[in-house]
């Protein structure tokens, strides 16, 4: 059985419409706690097994601290990111990044406001167990934002 492209996908996509629309989700918990379940060498195994949206193309990036999948879609000229990131191949990613991308001037400015509404929606939906920083990303010929998603391990 194929997975499916993970939920947050869809979520980051539409977390900019959250800006107008509230209720719309920034990134999933369930998701969220699965990625920070894996060790490296399932992250790279799983990683391989993600599947897109009929018309996305996607790419993987190897690196030391762990594989980014990154992914567009033509007709949106929407581009999405996911990289957990690893220390060790023996331990949980310490963190996740996870960005959407959108052609530069489609984002409205990104104020100390949007980044806290957006941060304060993530660690809503992800829970105590959370921390998120979000921040602005200025690659162009696009814009996005990127969630730094780390676990907060409670004793």
């Amino acid at each position: 059985m194929k997975k499916t492209l993970l939920i947050i996908v869809v979520l980051v996509i539409i977390s900019f419409t959250s800006v107008v629309v509230a209720e719309e989700r920034v990134i999933n918990k369930q998701d969220a706690d699965h990625i920070f379940s894996l060790m490296k060498p399932q992250w790279e195994a799983y990683v391989q097994k993600i599947v897109y949206p009929k018309g996305w193309k996607s790419q993987l990036s190897a690196h030391d601290s762990g594989t980014s999948v990154m992914a567009h879609d033509a007709k949106s000229s929407f581009g999405l990111l996911i990289q957990p990131l690893y220390n060790s191949e023996t331990s949980p990613p310490v963190m996740l990044i996870v960005g959407s991308y959108y052609p530069l001037g489609t984002l409205p400015k990104f104020t100390d406001e949007l980044k806290r509404n957006i941060e304060a929606d993530a660690k809503k939906d992800l829970g105590v167990e959370y921390e998120i920083t979000a921040k602005y990303a200025d690659t162009p010929p696009f814009e996005g934002i990127e969630l730094m998603v780390t676990r907060i391990l409670t004793e």
